[in-house]
């Protein structure tokens, strides 16, 4: 019997020249470990890369192959091309001669893309066709300059019902994620993110969606490339933070936690290391120097993804102070580097905490005080944190295809 085709279909995947979108490379190597299936990337680019014989290309031991897709600017009606983009592909498979009647997943990330599983589902039904969201917005209604624009957010939310409706499975990558996809049009209960609230107001009266399977897949970490060691450090307390600088992110809210314990607890033996860019960084910069906390403070605007275990085992302490994250890998990457987090609270890594434990490591975000109290605990008094699913990608993919094969309502030949 010859080998079925597991097709991942991403526009998140690195490259030589930039590495956005490691966890998408970290799942197909999992799957490689625990599948016997041939394994293809498919990633979208513009026409005009694909007609100057940009078809394909190679990150280390995974080859990349492309099909030309239009999209609309600034997400404007986004699902338009949707049909357009979907043929694209179905090309793409017969001119890299893959047979769509071999193909036994395809294994969608972004809700646009998904439309292009449905397609070849059409030609082979026997397709079991996986969409996988990212992120704490299913729906994609919050991004784009003319995203509150109501007719513009009904039309693409309105695309993705289609899509999100005719899918095998929906695959989130926290309970988070998938509470406000399956409360759409409303938000879940647990939400708290204002701009995410105020555009929910726009989808009133949309149904909501029919979904023939969720499963909840959080994002593992590659042990192999993130674990402890055994550095020579300063015993200076030191807390890290990843992220862009934008306002979701919320790393202000550390510098004020962090400044207040300056002032008021007269502590100084710490220094706080931010990694990201964004337009809050100078912001950011700005905050440090008025609580005069400047000189414990390095901002750090770019590292590649290879020095990040060492950064993480430099740590004492990790903080992402986020308000709306549909997980957030930088908290489980520093966990397996032995290294603690601080999470807001209904954020996806924080259901990798204990119930008895989320009063030590979660607040609620924007509350700079408890945010500070639990900084101050840890700095006092150190604890081991636990964890209740395993942080190992491998072991959390393999038990997801575990459970996806023996499903018998879904496609006979996974």
């Amino acid at each position: 019997m010859e080998k079925k085709y597991y097709i991942i279909i991403t526009p998140f995947f690195p490259s030589e020249t930039s590495f956005r979108g490691p966890f998408i490379y970290d799942q197909v190597k999992a799957l490689q470990k625990c599948t016997d299936y041939d394994i293809v990337v498919f990633k979208p680019c513009s026409h005009a890369s694909y007609n100057r014989g940009i078809r394909s290309s190679r990150f280390r031991d995974i080859p990349i192959l492309y099909f030309p897709a239009k999209w609309t600017p600034s997400y404007i009606f986004n699902g338009f091309y949707n049909n357009h983009n979907s043929d694209e592909f179905i090309r793409s498979l017969e001119s890299n001669h893959i047979n769509i009647h071999d193909i036994a997943i395809i294994h969608c990330h972004t809700s646009s893309l998904g439309a292009c599983g449905i397609k070849a589902k059409e030609i082979n039904p026997n397709i079991t066709v996986l969409l996988q969201h990212h992120d704490k917005d299913p729906f994609g209604i919050l991004n784009g300059k003319l995203a509150s624009w109501k007719f513009n957010a009904r039309y693409r939310a309105k695309k993705n019902i289609d899509i999100f409706n005719k899918v095998d499975c929906h695959i989130c990558i926290s309970e988070t994620v998938k509470a406000n996809l399956l409360s759409f049009p409303a938000a879940s209960p647990q939400e708290t993110y204002k701009p995410y609230l105020q555009r929910m107001t726009l989808m009133k009266g949309l149904k909501p969606i029919k979904p023939k399977r969720v499963e909840v897949l959080y994002n593992g970490v590659d042990t192999e490339k993130f674990y402890k060691t055994e550095v020579n450090r300063e015993s200076i307390f030191t807390i890290g933070c990843i992220g862009n600088f934008v306002s979701l992110k919320r790393q202000k809210d550390l510098l004020v936690a962090l400044g207040n314990l300056y002032q008021r607890r007269k502590i100084t033996d710490f220094r706080i290391l931010f990694v990201g860019s964004g337009p809050m960084l100078k912001t950011c910069i700005n905050l440090s120097h008025s609580y005069g906390i400047d000189q414990y403070c390095e901002f750090i605007q770019e590292m590649h993804h290879q020095q990040l275990k060492d950064f993480y085992n430099n740590l004492d302490l990790f903080v992402l102070p986020t308000e709306f994250e549909g997980f957030g890998c930088v908290c489980t990457e520093a966990a397996a580097c032995g290294v603690p987090f601080i999470i807001p609270d209904n954020q996806g890594a924080a259901e990798y905490l204990p119930l008895t434990e989320k009063e030590l490591w979660t607040y609620k975000a924007g509350d700079t005080e408890q945010l500070a109290n639990l900084i101050l605990r840890y700095y006092t008094t150190p604890t081991v944190q636990t964890y209740t699913f395993p942080l190992d990608i491998t072991i959390l993919i393999k038990k997801f295809i575990d459970n996806l094969t023996q499903d018998k309502s879904l496609a006979y030949n996974i």
